[in-house]
């Protein structure tokens, strides 16, 4: 890879998954568990400063298995500004052999110094199914509430179908721009947001379609 420190963005995460694949053969590595050679920072591990400060240690140490050491953070915009600022050491200067890669849904996040040291690549989402309906705000808070339960599943399948919902707006605002459309895709990410912080899926479905 040209570039030590890539940033794999996109609304789908099963392209996002995919891209992330390919670097890793490309660099000869594998992305599975008890991998001596990478550290997975998610939301299971934590995004706290005290693991991004792991990383210079863990390059420190020379590869056990393959010849390179990853880095994959997972949802990187959940990095607070305290884990980004200490993340930015680490990308000034990477190591020989040793790769960040960084997947998002967005980068509006990340502090910019972080994208301008990453290499961005922008994952296209898959085609949306033709079962997949837009899901639209009703006019009364009532119809709303029973939309909201009707659609609240689990937390893993709601931030499917809150993944699907997004993109399905972001192909209805290519094809007709307008400020509701846009506005709507800003409450999915942050509906989004909340299951991912452990709110319960209806509330965060409550809050898209009430709010």
């Amino acid at each position: 890879m040209n570039f030590p420190s890539v940033i794999i963005t996109g609304t789908d995460s099963s392209p996002i998954s995919k891209q992330t694949d390919k670097l890793f053969a490309a660099l000869k590595n594998q992305n599975q568990p008890n991998n001596p050679d990478l550290i997975v920072i998610d939301q299971q591990s934590g995004y706290t400063i005290e693991n991004i400060r792991k990383i210079n240690h863990f390059f420190s140490q020379k590869p056990i298995k393959f010849n390179t050491k990853i880095v994959l953070i997972v949802d990187a915009q959940n990095l607070n500004l305290e884990s980004q600022n200490a993340l930015l050491k680490t990308l000034e200067e990477p190591p020989k052999d040793c790769y960040l890669i960084l997947t998002c849904s967005h980068t509006h996040s990340l502090i910019p110094t972080i994208i301008s040291r990453c290499h961005l690549i922008k994952t296209t989402p898959n085609s949306t199914k033709s079962d997949n309906k837009p899901l639209t705000p009703l006019s009364s808070v009532k119809d709303n509430l029973l939309l909201s339960e009707k659609n609240s599943l689990s937390p893993p399948e709601t931030l499917i179908y809150l993944r699907d919902q997004l993109n399905i707006y972001h192909q209805l605002l290519n094809k007709n721009p307008n400020l509701p459309h846009l506005n709507f895709i800003k409450k999915i990410l942050k509906a989004i947001d909340m299951v991912k912080s452990n709110v319960d899926p209806r509330s965060a479905l409550d809050y898209l379609l009430l709010s």
